[in-house]
């Protein structure tokens, strides 16, 4: 291996560590914040009643599962200056009056439009969370696909350095993914925003709450 192939690899190498370091160290934080927050507001009984909910929730509770397993692994690695590269491969009737059966067609005809419209962001939400996997995993789904396809063929080491670079590179960017799901949930869909603004303004309340109670309790005590 000559001087011009151990330049490269270290640089690589480099380069690698860096974008674990800093780009996945801020993607494992901001995921398990926004992925726990996804689980929050999806479990809100305004969104809870559809079926799209639970996988919305089911699927944050596996984000933040392969956040901490592989994702923290590899912070952990590179913080502690050790590279790693790895692939993985991955799977009776009664009359009714005419006034009473007006307003009864008026309720169903507006609750059929709240069902399309919720349906309508909902299907947003999965198209989104589609395009966005696509997005961020077709240089990891190609990186497997060209290793399986070049795996019996010989490699100079500059090859199995940009390789091995490119790998590292899709797994970094599939973590980015998990990590951002709450932030394509907010810019999609109306409902997930008032969802999620209706959250915050509760906890907030219940909050400042809490802090006037134990502020009026610790005044009564000295009081007393």
């Amino acid at each position: 291996m000559n001087s011009t192939t151990i330049t490269l690899t270290v640089y690589l190498a480099n380069i690698q560590i860096q974008i674990i370091r800093y780009l996945l160290t801020i993607t494992l934080i901001i995921g398990n914040l926004s992925n726990f927050t996804n689980i929050l507001i999806f479990s809100q009984h305004s969104l809870r009643s559809h079926i799209c909910s639970w996988y919305f929730i089911g699927s944050s509770i596996g984000h933040l599962l392969y956040l901490n397993m592989g994702c923290l692994t590899r912070v952990i690695w590179a913080w502690t200056h050790v590279l790693v590269l790895f692939n993985i491969r991955h799977t009776g009737h009664h009359q009714i009056a005419p006034t009473t059966l007006i307003d009864l067609n008026h309720e169903i005809r507006y609750r059929r439009r709240r069902l399309r419209k919720k349906d309508i962001q909902y299907i947003k939400l999965s198209l989104i969370q589609v395009a966005a996997y696509i997005v961020f995993n077709t240089l990891h789904g190609y990186n497997t696909i060209h290793e399986v396809i070049t795996q019996n063929q010989i490699k100079t080491p500059e090859q199995r350095a940009i390789e091995g670079f490119l790998s590292g590179t899709g797994l970094n960017l599939h973590y980015v993914y998990t990590g951002i799901t709450f932030f394509l949930y907010t810019l999609a869909s109306e409902t997930f925003r008032q969802a999620c603004i209706l959250f915050w303004k509760r906890l907030l309340k219940h909050l400042l709450h809490l802090m006037f109670f134990r502020s009026n309790h610790q005044t009564t005590v000295q009081i007393a």
